[in-house]
């Protein structure tokens, strides 16, 4: 995926890794992209929004529902076509995402994926 973004005019991506300064990366950060294939449980995720930075998702299931509770916070691309809807949607990343997107991406950890709701709509499964 690293390639196809380059060779896309998509450079200013930039594929970090490990680091241990986290949070200076975020502040310097305008969104966050996550290309999992799978996740059971997106606390990277989570966190990210829950300092404010909106996010870019990959269309899995567990993603899907973060993008369903905050569309102005939060934006899928399709996993399966090699990159090419990630490529479009960061040629227009800075029209996605508007003064609005900081405090909703806030606000859906805080309002709606909080640890009381979660355990409450667990519980209501196994019910």
């Amino acid at each position: 995926m690293k390639s196809e973004l380059t060779e896309q005019g998509c450079a200013h991506v930039n594929f970090l890794g490990d680091v241990n300064n986290v949070s200076d990366y975020l502040a310097a950060s305008d969104y966050f992209i996550s290309a999992s294939l799978s996740e059971s449980l997106p606390n990277t995720v989570l966190e990210v929004l829950a300092v404010g930075l909106p996010v870019i998702l990959s269309d899995i299931d567990f993603y899907k529902e973060i993008v369903s509770e905050s569309s102005m916070g939060c934006k899928n691309f399709l996993i399966t076509d090699g990159g090419k809807s990630l490529v479009e949607m960061l040629k227009g990343a800075d029209t996605i995402f508007d003064d609005s997107s900081v405090s909703e991406a806030k606000s859906v950890t805080s309002d709606t994926f909080t640890a009381q709701n979660m355990s409450e709509g667990t519980r209501n499964i196994i019910k």
